[in-house]
């Protein structure tokens, strides 16, 4: 074979190499693209949420101030308990409404009354049994749920903001 044939074949291999290369890191980079979309320090799990209460329009910004229009609304505090860390904690600050049963959903944070204590948690299970519609709820620092259903007349409300 002669010098040139011998160097025309090393020079298309060699582009068939390098293309296969390109090829290769384009493909990887596009996977890690995906990754890096979700989330640059890992993927997310989605969890349940708190549904919206307050309407956008209630919300007035003035130069000075924010004011929420939210009737009924109550601002309470915490205890010190640990069970809703780190959403909530003792310096929080929370906005409470009272609602029906019907419009609590899984992923909202309730305030009901149990053995004379306001317990603040959040909805993990909606049911309805023979006694009708009742909620079971969880500490977000906690391991287990808690060990009753809460009814209707336990309900005091949503908490439907938190300031810090």
């Amino acid at each position: 074979m002669s010098k040139n044939k011998i160097k025309n074949l090393f020079e298309k291999k060699l582009i068939y190499f390098l293309l296969i290369l390109i090829i290769f890191n384009v493909v990887l980079f596009i996977l890690s693209l995906e990754n890096n979309l979700v989330e640059p320090f890992g993927i997310a799990e989605d969890k349940i949420s708190p549904k919206r209460s307050i309407d956008f329009s209630s919300i007035k910004r003035t130069q000075d101030s924010i004011t929420f229009n939210v009737e009924d609304s109550i601002i309470v505090k915490f205890a010190d308990t640990n069970s809703m860390d780190p959403t909530i904690d003792k310096e929080s600050t929370g906005i409470l409404i009272p609602l029906t049963m019907d419009k609590i959903n899984i992923g909202d944070i309730i305030v009901y009354k149990y053995k004379l204590k306001n317990i603040v948690h959040r909805v993990i299970k909606k049911g309805n049994d023979s006694n009708g519609i009742y909620l079971i709820t969880k500490g977000d620092n906690l391991k287990n749920q808690d060990p009753i259903k809460i009814r209707s007349s336990m309900l005091i409300g949503k908490i439907v903001g938190i300031l810090y």
